[in-house]
């Protein structure tokens, strides 16, 4: 999806070019004919040699035009929140970000931001604020009614994001719903940046089949043009490289079969970055490393947790609205949310693609990352004991065997993610 981000940073590495067409064949013999003197007959070794030349400077130029096209595009398909942001490191480095402590003055942007108390060096996204004119509407929302917007990547969370009033690939026509939950809706958390307040009254997540989300993940962070990328986003996308170049993984099959299968001919590097990826404990694709233990394990130890499931996104939506104070049934169950920042490309259905037995291969190192999706279903308010067996029953059809395993079953124990949070999360130091 393109947004106003992509086309702004396009306009910082546009080349200006000639728009006269070029006559290639005309403009070589022009001056071949000037330079030697010769008749259209009378070609010399010379005249051959510079001809040559000539063809392949006009064809680097041809071709540096087309990778400047293709790298537009890929600037408008940039994953706009990893951009700036300490998401592009591979470390647990805390990049440019510097804590505070709460004696220290904290630096505020015009709308007092908690990302900005904690991060003292650093400026509150824009992707990460509601749209201007909604941003007022903060300062009459008492604390205990402020929702913090729990976006999980590669959920649907642009979608609902859009819908709230956020600004995160949003379109000109996105349109923001009416009643309660987009004006207490004020602030967001999503990968590296926190900007909530931990006496928010509820965390409200969007969640989606964890199999799902990693495959849509998987083609959003993949990098086609090696060269055009490196050369205007080196420090966000090597960590791309490192994963989809440096490995042979261009497809979701791929992963599986040289990543994850113990015959496999690939170097040992390359298996331990599949597995690493999808247990998130290595930081290759940003919402691969941002995952549910990751939100989940991030929030206040008392956070009252509201769902919105991909799934049922309209039927979630309303019983919060309703569950808040507000009307019930406000959106008719046959309208639709305005769907952001969806894959249209007919090729991605098959890249991300997993035949039955390579789904299963994925479930199982999803094991934790399933069992972290359950907490959060089971720890909604909004939903009762009939919608969560729903979306157990929808799992299972994607991982029937890891469907039913509960935390500390799984092969693996849970990883240990405290450094991950200080140094990505943060937190306000207490002196």
């Amino acid at each position: 999806m393109e947004s106003n981000h992509g086309e702004n940073l396009l306009n910082t590495f546009s080349i200006s070019t000639n728009n006269n067409e070029v006559s290639t064949s005309n403009f070589t013999l022009r001056f071949l004919r000037n330079r030697n003197k010769l008749s259209p007959q009378q070609p010399n070794f010379v005249s051959v040699i510079i001809l040559i030349a000539l063809f392949g400077l006009t064809q680097l130029y041809f071709s540096e035009k087309t990778d400047e096209s293709v790298a537009k595009q890929m600037v408008l398909d940039t994953p706009v929140e990893a951009i700036g942001t300490a998401a592009n490191d591979n470390t647990d480095d805390m990049n440019n970000k510097n804590l505070t402590s709460e004696s220290e003055e904290p630096a505020f942007s015009h709308c007092q931001s908690p990302y900005e108390q904690i991060w003292v060096n650093s400026q509150l996204p824009s992707w990460a604020k509601k749209q201007p004119e909604l941003r007022d509407i903060e300062n009459d929302i008492p604390p205990n009614e402020r929702i913090c917007f729990v976006h999980v990547g590669k959920t649907g969370g642009s979608s609902i994001g859009c819908s709230l009033g956020f600004s995160l690939h949003c379109t000109n026509s996105s349109r923001v719903m009416g009643g309660l939950l987009p004006r207490r809706t004020t602030r967001l958390f999503h990968a590296d940046t926190y900007d909530c307040f931990d006496d928010s009254a509820y965390f409200m997540f969007v969640v989606r089949d964890p199999v799902r989300r990693i495959q849509s993940d998987f083609l959003y962070e993949r990098p086609l043009n090696e060269r055009i990328l490196k050369k205007y986003f080196p420090e966000y996308f090597q960590n791309r490289k490192s994963y989809y170049l440096d490995c042979p993984f261009r497809t979701m099959e791929d992963v599986v079969r040289y990543g994850l299968l113990m015959n496999s001919t690939a170097r040992e590097e390359c298996k331990m970055r599949a597995y690493t990826a999808l247990w998130g404990t290595k930081h290759f694709a940003c919402h691969h490393y941002f995952n549910y233990q990751f939100h989940l394990e991030g929030l206040p130890k008392d956070a009252r947790i509201l769902v919105i499931r991909n799934e049922h996104m309209v039927q979630d939506w309303n019983t919060i609205e309703h569950f808040i104070g507000g009307q019930k049934d406000i959106i008719p169950l046959n309208v639709t949310l305005d769907r952001m920042n969806v894959n249209r490309n007919p090729q991605a259905e098959r890249d991300k693609h997993l035949s039955p037995a390579s789904r299963r291969i994925v479930c199982a190192q999803l094991c934790n990352e399933i069992v972290n999706y359950k907490k959060i279903l089971r720890l909604a308010l909004n939903l009762d004991p009939s919608d969560v067996r729903q979306s157990m029953n929808e799992l299972r059809l994607q991982c029937p065997e890891m469907a039913d395993v509960e935390e500390g079953e799984c092969e693996l124990p849970m990883p240990d993610i405290r450094n991950k949070l200080v140094n990505n999360r943060g937190y306000r130091v207490k002196t």
